[in-house]
């Protein structure tokens, strides 16, 4: 299980907690960017689900409500018609209906997420990682089969500040969600990148969800065997409902190699972009010379004296709800129940 982001100590990116009969063993990742060589020759990209599930959360949706005499007044003027359908009453609002329910304040388009965190993520790694200073960016699931791609094209990191993220304009919003077109488009055109990371913003609704892991353990297979440089993938859940099953799902995939290529964060969670990195820092970097690591009662389950890694694993009795990580004269408590 991976801790959610919001209960994480800002000196962590990512705690995952697994139990093992009467002990937990805990990973941890310290809040840390890339060094060495893992800071160079990446090259990056940005895929936006654009299907019909996440037209709210590109600010195509309304929020409020419209009164009941209001209603009643629509109907008579014919901006609302009630239709059978299957046995099932369905009410049919004229566009005429929608525009007088904003102008008075019944209603309002919901917030565009979207561009709020497509913009984010894309300037962040066009500024801070890409070897060309460009990210490039996509959107997937477009089109009646939601297995369309609509390429924007590689983009700097000042234009990314400011993109209009709207949704496909080639495409309708797909009626359907399937990701590995746009897995197959990154891991295609940057099959010769010495390293690739790209993140999926998405609401979590997956409908291919075995092809991808299909697509998975071979990928992992093919960078274990050294036939494929590192290709790291990073699904972002926005959104009001986020379906984080299938999410969680990839991330703990078994790819039967050390190979691990998917990890996922939830937009509102994350304190800071650096937590995308969270799988990626090398564990060689040294954060502080010496360190300990204790549990609820005070004692010492690990000891660090040639110095703290960025990452790495330790065990807890299975009975602890919490450990104590003291560096130097920081002392960090960390919740993981």
């Amino acid at each position: 299980m991976q801790l959610p982001s919001n209960i994480l100590h800002p000196g962590f990116s990512e705690i995952d907690v697994n139990p093992a009969g009467n002990e937990i063993e805990i990973f941890y990742s310290t809040m840390v960017g890339l060094s060495g060589k893992m800071s160079e020759g990446w090259e990056t990209g940005i895929a936006v689900d654009a299907s019909v599930s996440m037209m709210d959360a590109f600010g195509k949706g309304l929020t409020g409500q419209v009164p009941d005499h209001v209603i009643k007044e629509y109907k008579k003027k014919g901006w609302i018609e009630s239709r059978n359908h299957d046995g099932k009453l369905v009410h049919y609002w004229d566009r005429l209906a929608y525009e007088d329910a904003i102008k008075k304040g019944f209603l309002a388009p919901t917030h565009n997420d979207v561009e709020d965190e497509a913009r984010k993520f894309s300037h962040y790694l066009a500024e801070n990682l890409d070897e060309d200073g460009k990210t490039d960016i996509i959107y997937w699931a477009c089109g009646e089969s939601g297995k369309e791609i609509e390429e924007f094209g590689e983009v700097d990191s000042n234009r990314c500040k400011t993109m209009v993220f709207s949704g496909p304009a080639k495409f309708s919003f797909g009626l359907k969600t399937h990701l590995l077109p746009a897995v197959r488009y990154f891991e295609k055109k940057y099959r010769t990148a010495k390293r690739g990371l790209f993140v999926f913003i998405t609401d979590g609704e997956i409908d291919d969800l075995n092809e991808i892991k299909d697509f998975t353990i071979s990928l992992a297979k093919n960078i274990s065997s050294g036939s494929r440089n590192l290709f790291k993938a990073i699904l972002i859940g926005i959104g009001d409902q986020v379906v984080e099953d299938q999410m969680i799902d990839l991330d703990d995939l078994d790819t039967g190699t050390e190979v691990d290529i998917w990890d996922h964060k939830i937009a509102k969670q994350m304190k800071d972009l650096l937590e995308i990195f969270a799988e990626l820092v090398d564990e060689n970097t040294i954060i502080a010379p010496q360190g300990v690591i204790k549990d609820p009662n005070g004692n010492i389950v690990k000891r660090f004296n040639d110095g703290v890694p960025a990452r790495g694993t330790f065990v807890l009795p299975g009975n602890s709800d919490y450990f104590i990580f003291e560096i130097g004269s920081q002392s960090i408590k960390q919740i993981i129940k």
